[in-house]
């Protein structure tokens, strides 16, 4: 169902006290129903957001959900910096509505092409639990479980009626620090199927927590109305800052969750803070780096020159995620030598964090660099948006 039919059906049913019952109705019939308040309704009374609304941007005719068309628009250079600011700290505070968004959007010519389709889940079948493979190491406390398996976090909250409270959070954070001693982000994957009941106090942490310190992505494991419900009203009215996604299938959500893990083939030529490979025509360069320097600048350009492709300039696609710091000798060379920048058809560059995007900014805003230059978040988009810069 589409999501007026849905609300419509919700209406109609008994499950709304017949007082706001009357009053929702009233406004509706007005248009003074906001978008954001019929989806709360929906996912309180125990709909599903089967499919999430989804956007064609103008850029590169991706497609993409509401929540990551808004966030690849702020990658861009079309918003002012001190609106992009105040947005992505409205959306890290969960202080912009869905509604506000949309508008945004529509106004920077994308284009709805999905609208949300609901599902009633007044029945359901719960999954069993997700559960860590043989030998793996789990780190855990009475109420949460923490594991690392092919590259992703795994969240289990234990027992059949999970609580939530500030101070479980706080405690599955240290979980996720005894378990990730090198400070690397990943995907991780949370089973939230046995949560009833969330206070008000882990909310607000939650919102103001930057996940981006810790994960690159986040897939939601919800298969009970109240787990949905949290999970849907976390993801699509107060959507996180990193690439999040509710699923009701384990093998969905592992599938999804690899995507933001770029795993370099064993013939890649390896160096000591980054490696350089070529797939399906596409050259990759991916750093295992904090700092870029002068010295890795130099070693990475020689082995460039040595893989790179002969005749027409090619797009490349770099895994920036790693890096938080570039070194201002760094930006002088480059400004010094664009043509090394231009010597490339584009430059897919793959980011998670604020300092990656900001470093990025230098090479995006520079005059002197001609070729595209795009941020992305997920692994996909940039080799769609790479290959068409493949010469012929």
């Amino acid at each position: 169902m589409d999501t007026k039919s849905a609300f419509k059906e919700l209406l109609n049913s008994k499950k709304v006290p017949t007082n706001l019952r009357s009053q929702w109705s009233y406004r509706l019939e007005r248009n003074k129903l906001t978008v954001d308040k019929i989806h709360e309704a929906l996912l309180a009374y125990g709909y599903d957001i089967r499919k999430p609304s989804k956007w064609e941007s103008p850029d590169d005719s991706y497609v993409r959900s509401t929540c990551d068309s808004f966030v690849q628009l702020l990658l861009t250079t079309k918003i002012p910096s001190a609106k992009k600011k105040l947005w992505k700290n409205r959306m890290a505070n969960r202080q912009i509505s869905l509604n506000k968004v949309e508008e945004i959007l529509t106004d920077n010519d994308y284009k709805k092409v999905e609208k949300t389709q609901w599902a009633n889940f007044l029945t359901f079948t719960e999954d069993q639990h997700i559960v860590p493979g043989e030998d793996i190491i789990t780190v855990q406390n009475q109420t949460d479980a923490v594991w690392l398996e092919e590259g992703i976090y795994h969240t289990l909250l234990k027992g059949t009626a999970y609580k939530d409270d500030l101070e479980k959070a706080l405690k599955r954070e240290k979980l996720f620090d005894q378990l990730n001693s090198t400070s690397t982000r990943k995907p991780i994957i949370i089973d939230s199927s046995s949560l009833i009941s969330q206070s008000k106090e882990a909310q607000s942490y939650y919102a103001h927590f930057d996940r981006r310190e810790k994960f690159t992505s986040m897939a939601i494991m919800a298969n009970s109305p109240k787990s949905i419900y949290f999970s849907n009203f976390f993801k699509e009215i107060n959507g996180p800052n990193i690439p999040t996604r509710v699923f009701h299938d384990y093998g969905e959500a592992k599938a999804w969750s690899k995507e933001f893990i770029i795993t370099a083939p064993d013939d890649a030529f390896q160096l000591d803070m980054s490696k350089f490979w070529i797939d399906n025509g596409l050259m990759h360069h991916q750093f295992h780096c904090e700092t870029q320097t002068m010295a890795s600048v130099e070693k990475d350009l020689e082995t460039a020159k040595n893989i790179k492709f002969d005749g027409s300039p090619q797009p490349i696609i770099i895994d920036y995620r790693s890096v938080t710091k570039m070194d201002k000798k760094v930006q002088k060379f480059y400004l010094k030598h664009p043509e090394l920048i231009n010597g490339y058809a584009a430059y897919a560059m793959i980011c998670d964090h604020p300092t990656n995007d900001a470093i990025i900014q230098f090479y995006i805003e520079n005059p002197e660099f001609k070729v595209p230059i795009k941020i992305f978040r997920h692994y996909s988009e940039a080799i769609h948006w790479a290959k068409q810069f493949l010469p012929n």
